[in-house]
C-alpha cells in the first residue's frame, strides 16, 4: 500500500490535493502540523502535513462465495464429528453463566433452556466465542423469525442467522438514535482512547463532510488533561472550549464533548458524572471500550456505565484484536448498537462505521481464516 504525503497551507488545501491525486476513495492516515523553521516561525503560519493512501480492493464477490462454500463443507464435516462426540458425552453438565452477564429481559436460569435442541451452526458460533446464552437466544430467534423457512443445509442456516443478527443490530440502532443533530458526548475508563476517537470523528466531519464543528474539552471529577485535543482543534480550525455555557442546536454544526475517563471502582467520580450529565439534555452518549480487553472486563465496564443514557458503543484497538465474537457478546449483553470501530493512534487513521453486515462478515471470515 503506497502512501502519499501532502504539505499545504491549510487542511482544506491538503484534502483537495489528496482527492486530486488519489481520487475520492483516498483514506487519510495521518495529519500533523509542521511549524515554520527559524525566523520564519515569527511571520508564517504552520503548514499542514497529510499522509493518505488508497485502500486495497476488497475480495470479489465470486471469490468470497467460493471461499465460503469451501469452508461450509469443512464446517459440516467438523459439525458431524462434534455431534458424534456430544452424543457420547450426553451426560455432561451444561455451563452456567453468571447472572450479571445475562442480557436484559433474558431468563436468569440458563439450565431452563439446556434441553432445547441447538442449531447445527451453534457449534460454529460457540467456537467463535459467542456466549451460550446468546446462542440460545439466537436459536429461538432463528426458529421464530418472521417469514423464514426451515434451512435445508448449513449454508442456508448461516444466511438466516446473519439475517437475524443484522436485523436485531439495526433495531438497536433505530431504538437509540436521536433525531436531528444531537450533541455527542464521549465516555469511558481512563486509557481506552476516547479522545483519540473524538479527534478521528471530528477529522472526518471537517475533511470528508466539510462541516462546521465545535468541541468542548471539559473537566469532570478529575481535570481533563487531553491537551492534544486542543492542538488538533487548532489544526482543523475548530474551536475547543474549556467551559460549558450551553450550545444552541444547529443542524449545520457537529458538536462534541470530551470528558475525563472514569474508573469503574470510583463511586464519587460516577456520582459527579451523573450530575454533570444533566447539563447535556438530548445528547447522544457513546461508551468507548478497548476491544483488546478481556470479555468479562468489557461487560463489567458496560454495566458500570449503564446508568447513563448510552446511545451506542465505540470499540478501539481493533488493530490488536481478532476475536470478534466478543464484539457481538457486548452488543447483545448491553443491548446497545456498535457505532464505530477504531484502530491505531494515527488521526484519522482507522475509524469506520460499524455496519452490522460488515461485523457479521468479519466474524465469518475469522472462521474462514481458522481464527
Amino acid at each position: 500500500m503506497s502512501m502519499l504525503t501532502i504539505v499545504a497551507e491549510s487542511a482544506q488545501q491538503a484534502l483537495l490535493e489528496v482527492h486530486r491525486q488519489l481520487g475520492p476513495d483516498a483514506v487519510i492516515v495521518n495529519l500533523r502540523k509542521i511549524p515554520a523553521a527559524g525566523l520564519g516561525a515569527l511571520f508564517k503560519k504552520p503548514q499542514i502535513e497529510v499522509v493518505a493512501t488508497v485502500p486495497a480492493a476488497a475480495a470479489r464477490g465470486p471469490e468470497k462465495i467460493a471461499q465460503i462454500d469451501h469452508r461450509v463443507q469443512e464446517l459440516e464435516r467438523e459439525l458431524a464429528d462434534a455431534l458424534a462426540a456430544g452424543a457420547s458425552a450426553g451426560t455432561a453438565r451444561p455451563e452456567v453463566i453468571p447472572p450479571r452477564s445475562i442480557p436484559r429481559g433474558y431468563p436468569t436460569n440458563p439450565l431452563a433452556h439446556a434441553a432445547r435442541e441447538r442449531l447445527p451452526s451453534a457449534t460454529i458460533f460457540q467456537n467463535l466465542g459467542l456466549l451460550p446464552m446468546h446462542i440460545e437466544w439466537l436459536t429461538d430467534r432463528v426458529r421464530n423469525f418472521p417469514g423464514a423457512t426451515a434451512p435445508r443445509n448449513l449454508r442456508e442456516e448461516l444466511v438466516l442467522v446473519q439475517e437475524v443478527l443484522v436485523d436485531h443490530a439495526h433495531q438497536l440502532a433505530r431504538r437509540h438514535e436521536k433525531a436531528g443533530n444531537p450533541l455527542r458526548v464521549f465516555l469511558g475508563t481512563p486509557g481506552t482512547g476516547k479522545t483519540t476517537c473524538l479527534c478521528k470523528w471530528l477529522t472526518q466531519e471537517v475533511f470528508l463532510g466539510s462541516r462546521l464543528s465545535q468541541v468542548w474539552r471539559l473537566d469532570g471529577a478529575a481535570p481533563n488533561t487531553a491537551e492534544f485535543l486542543s492542538v488538533h482543534g487548532e489544526i482543523l480550525n475548530v474551536p475547543v472550549e474549556r467551559v460549558w455555557a450551553g450550545a444552541p442546536v444547529d443542524d449545520a454544526v457537529a458538536r462534541f464533548v470530551d470528558l475525563p475517563g472514569v474508573a469503574v471502582n470510583d463511586p464519587a467520580a460516577f456520582a459527579a458524572l451523573k450530575a454533570q450529565a444533566e447539563q447535556f439534555s438530548g445528547a447522544e452518549w457513546f461508551l468507548v471500550l478497548n476491544a483488546a480487553y478481556d470479555l468479562s472486563l468489557l461487560l463489567a465496564h458496560t454495566r458500570a456505565f449503564a446508568a447513563l443514557p448510552l446511545a451506542g458503543l465505540i470499540f478501539t484497538h481493533m488493530d490488536e484484536e481478532t476475536r470478534l465474537g466478543k464484539i457481538w457478546n457486548v452488543m447483545l449483553s448491553a443491548q446497545l448498537p456498535v457505532v464505530w470501530l477504531s484502530g491505531g493512534q494515527n488521526i484519522p487513521g482507522q475509524f469506520i462505521r460499524a455496519q452490522p453486515e460488515m461485523l457479521f462478515d468479519a466474524l465469518v471470515n475469522q472462521n474462514l481464516k481458522g481464527g
